[in-house]
């Protein structure tokens, strides 16, 4: 076997069809092995034969995961909650380290409420520590109107209540 031969037959053995809710993405079965210790043993068990992997997953959000896995650039305020529950799901660890930091350094400076809710959700507790310790007066007298606010759970509306409560 010559070795043009060889790589272009490494090529096709290395491409994975994974349907992803109605869409068909056709990826890097080492690229992505690399990436998710979820997929590395998905592909383990697969056999391609049996045709492609199939995912119930909303197709946009795992578009979004693998942008942000090509480029953490792309992690915003929009896509956080997708991007970071889909890592953290389908093992993504360098995917849900840029979010870790991003919820902890970016998002608070457009959302404290945003971050401090995606914290509690991913049990980052030093991290919302340190955002609870950032929160001014201001913040708490916009409360009734923040979106993110009203997302939150009943236990840590009354963790905010509680440091309210340090202001009065």
């Amino acid at each position: 076997m010559d070795a043009a031969h060889f790589s272009v037959e490494n090529v096709a053995n290395d491409e994975a069809s994974v349907q992803v809710g109605h869409t068909l993405f056709l990826l890097s079965r080492s690229a992505l092995s690399r990436a998710s210790a979820y997929f590395a043993q998905l592909f383990a068990m697969h056999d391609p034969s049996k045709g492609e992997l199939r995912l119930e997953l909303d197709p946009s959000h795992f578009q979004s995961l693998l942008d942000v896995y090509n480029n953490p650039n792309n992690l915003n305020q929009y896509n956080i909650d997708a991007v970071v529950v889909l890592a953290n799901r389908l093992k993504f660890c360098t995917v849900f380290d840029s979010c870790e930091r991003y919820i902890a350094e970016q998002l608070p400076q457009i959302s404290v409420m945003h971050a401090i809710r995606l914290a509690e959700q991913l049990k980052l507790s030093a991290i919302k520590q340190r955002l609870f310790d950032t929160i001014s007066i201001d913040v708490f007298r916009s409360l009734a109107s923040d979106e993110q606010y009203k997302k939150m759970d009943a236990e840590l509306k009354a963790e905010l209540l509680e440091k309210w409560g340090t202001f009065l």
